[in-house]
């Protein structure tokens, strides 16, 4: 057995308890969302409403980044934190103006939170692109030395 097939099996371990994680949290979201409405008199917000589409969407689409760069033999880590840090913050946002909406009152609090989970993501984005790309010319320097 070689290291890379260990360090294979371990990616396709940690891209399935991705995706268990991201559908757990987004289960976890529709509970909490359920349990606060039955304490908010009838009051609803559609941001709690669909903050759990947030974490499930998000997490399919790190997940397939994840397959991507298993394909490559390339782990992420850098770009996985900074990815699950913008969701998180993205969710706190929807959360935050769920419960202002909810209360009837109005503040711009929120608009910090979205603004700072879409610059990670997109930071997320461009250093696993970067990464990815000098992933693959090592491998394509590899296979032309060994041929």
């Amino acid at each position: 057995m070689f290291t890379s097939d260990i360090d294979r099996k371990n990616n396709i371990k940690h891209i399935r308890n991705s995706l268990i994680g991201y559908v757990l949290i987004s289960l976890f979201l529709i509970a909490f969302y359920k349990i606060y409405i039955s304490f908010s008199y009838g009051q609803d917000s559609y941001y709690m409403r669909y903050m759990f589409l947030v974490s499930l969407i998000g997490g399919l689409i790190e997940v397939t980044i994840l397959l991507v760069c298993h394909k490559n033999n390339y782990r992420p880590r850098s770009s996985f934190n900074m990815w699950n840090s913008g969701l998180a913050l993205i969710v706190s946002g929807c959360l935050i103006e769920g419960i202002v909406s909810i209360s009837g009152r109005y503040t711009d609090a929120e608009e910090a939170y979205f603004m700072a989970g879409v610059a990670f993501l997109i930071l997320a984005l461009v250093v696993a692109v970067i990464r990815l790309i000098s992933a693959v010319r090592i491998n394509n320097a590899r296979l032309s030395q060994e041929a």
